[in-house]
């Protein structure tokens, strides 16, 4: 039977599973930068002209690596929050029923 509750336990899990993977790949990532000496700073990943502008020329045969971590990075923190906001849920709907 499917209660509020299964649901939200699944969707839970999923996205906890989802998280999990795209973190794999964002170490995976951040592995071959660091080996290949791509420095950048955690402000180029919140401003994309500014990665855009000075980042980017500097690496360009890296170009399609910093934008998939940038963008993997970004996804992965808002399934964080998304996740976040599912334990709230879940503790708010714990200590109300």
């Amino acid at each position: 039977m499917w209660t509020p509750w299964n649901v939200l336990a699944i969707v839970f899990g999923l996205l906890l599973l989802l998280n999990v993977f795209i973190r794999i790949k964002v170490v995976k990532l951040y592995r071959k930068l660091v080996e290949n000496r791509v420095d950048f700073q955690p402000v180029h990943f919140f401003n994309p002209a500014r990665l855009r502008q000075e980042i980017l020329p500097k690496y360009p045969e890296y170009k399609e690596d910093i934008l998939k971590f940038v963008s993997l990075v970004r996804f992965s923190m808002t399934m964080a929050s998304v996740i976040l906001v599912l334990i709230i849920v879940f503790g708010y709907l714990l200590f109300n029923s």
